[in-house]
């Protein structure tokens, strides 16, 4: 009896009207009814209140004078949130927001569209489905009238073909674009290693062959890793890149060794399956090994490895293969970038964007500030703490810089790190700083270190130190 009621709470679930958009304020039934009378069909967007795709479709499609007119013409509109009505959008199988439905009256599934859509491009969508076409087939039709071997327009494919169950077929299609796609597009490289294995993986959740396949590739590359550091060489995936870009990469771009990218794939696969502890084991196996290029492997897997490196306190492997100087500038001069593209349309998605940004390139700072104290490279540390108060001189910063010598047992900086402060920021933020530094310094722990520190011969912590040490 509770199920029916709740089934009945779903079904006659109200939508909520969006001011300036083409929405009605009426229930799914009454929808049905309208449409019905009016021989049009039901459109129904599921959104959530979190997604930045809802939100473009909010300020852009829905909005506009092209898109409103044909939804008088043609459909009922309503909006759901799919959260709060969970067993409603299961209904109509929604997996992923915002998800566009476009019902007839006898509730027959005309078809869906997935993802935002700009005006232009729903419009086009939505005469397909009324004219008999379902996305997939009009999906198929475009994929195969372009380059078949353009990995984006083969990964575009595979979604729409998840987003419609037909999971082994989009399996095929997203393990070409692993095992091929960066032959055909070298730009696809960084999508290839995060966003398609992420793709791989959800789709695991529902179609464990997925899962299987990508632990045949993890295991494929441990062997070509082991079969390396015995002294086999590796053959080179040669690239098929057609055009100007393929030619300039075959002639004069930089030709890593073939085992880079091998121990990138690695990492990036261990990373997707949650195992790091095996890449952690293949990296020592690459520290141990003499082979020229060995060092060239470790560093494609560093990316990957350097929070687990950070935890086991391995400070010297982390400043070693992860250049966290370099790294941390890099992170700035992103965030610079970002800043520069605020504007147009999606202020509110870039700033969020943006936002993020500049919280990952202090915590990433914090890190690297971490392991150079930690390896007493404080000639290193110093650098990175330079410039991340010149990218932003904030209580965050700061704090980010202080927890980081914490864990790396420097409580000898922390002094230095509070009066720097105190010339930095506000009165408010420099107490703050103040009384947390008094804090640590007045632990046990703190107490040891400095009597450890003050007993071993050495530069004095402010005095940079030329070679990598152990942590004290």
């Amino acid at each position: 009896m509770a199920h029916r009621i709740i089934a009945l709470t779903a079904f006659f679930i109200t939508s909520f009207a969006v001011a300036e958009t083409p929405f009605e304020d009426i229930s799914y039934p009454a929808a049905v009814r309208k449409a019905q009378a009016e021989s049009k069909v039901v459109m129904i967007d599921f959104y959530t209140t979190w997604c930045p795709p809802c939100k473009m479709l909010d300020s852009r499609t829905w909005p506009n004078a092209d898109v409103q007119k044909w939804l008088a013409k043609h459909a009922v509109s309503i909006k759901v949130d799919a959260e709060a009505s969970k067993e409603f959008a299961d209904r109509f199988k929604v997996r992923a927001y915002p998800t566009i439905v476009f019902v007839r009256p006898d509730g027959t599934v005309l078809d869906r569209l997935v993802g935002f859509h700009n005006p232009t491009n729903f419009i086009e969508a939505a005469e397909g489905v009324l004219s008999g076409k379902d996305a997939i087939a009009r999906a198929r039709e475009a994929f195969q009238a372009g380059d078949m071997n353009d990995p984006s327009r083969r990964d575009d494919f595979a979604r729409k073909l998840v987003d419609y169950g037909d999971f082994q077929e989009a399996l095929k299609h997203y393990l070409w674009c692993f095992d091929h796609g960066e032959q055909y597009q070298r730009s696809y490289s960084g999508v290839r290693v995060s966003f398609l294995l992420s793709n791989i993986k959800n789709l695991a959740d529902t179609y464990p062959p997925a899962m299987a396949a990508l632990k045949d590739r993890r295991d494929a590359c441990e062997k070509k890793i082991r079969d390396f550091v015995a002294g086999e060489k590796l053959e080179r995936k040669k690239s098929k890149e057609k055009g100007l870009l393929g030619f300039l990469g075959r002639v004069g771009g930089i030709e890593l060794p073939p085992i880079f990218d091998v121990t990138g794939d690695l990492a990036a696969l261990n990373n997707t399956l949650g195992d790091g502890a095996r890449t952690i084991n293949v990296y020592d196996e690459l520290k141990a090994c003499d082979r020229k290029a060995s060092g060239t492997a470790r560093k494609a897997m560093f990316h990957w490895i350097a929070d687990d490196l950070l935890e086991a306190r391995r400070y010297k492997d982390y400043v070693e293969d992860g250049d966290p100087v370099h790294s941390c500038t890099l992170q700035f001069e992103v965030f610079e970038f970002t800043k520069s593209q605020l504007g147009g349309e999606d202020k509110d998605t870039m700033k969020m964007v943006l936002e993020h940004t500049r919280t990952s390139a202090i915590s990433d700072a914090g890190s690297g500030y971490e392991a150079c104290v930690g390896a007493n490279r404080l000639d290193l540390a110093n650098q990175i703490k330079d410039g991340l108060i010149g990218f932003e001189a904030s209580f965050f910063a700061f704090d980010t810089l202080i927890s980081g010598a914490v864990r790396a047992g420097r409580f000898d900086l922390l002094q230095a790190l509070s009066d720097e402060a105190q010339t930095k920021l506000g009165a408010e933020d420099a107490s703050r700083i103040a009384a947390s530094v008094n804090d640590y310094l007045a632990t046990p722990e703190a107490k040891a270190a400095l009597m450890k520190h003050r007993q071993q011969p050495g530069p004095v912590a402010d005095v940079a130190s030329e070679e990598p040490g152990d942590a004290p």
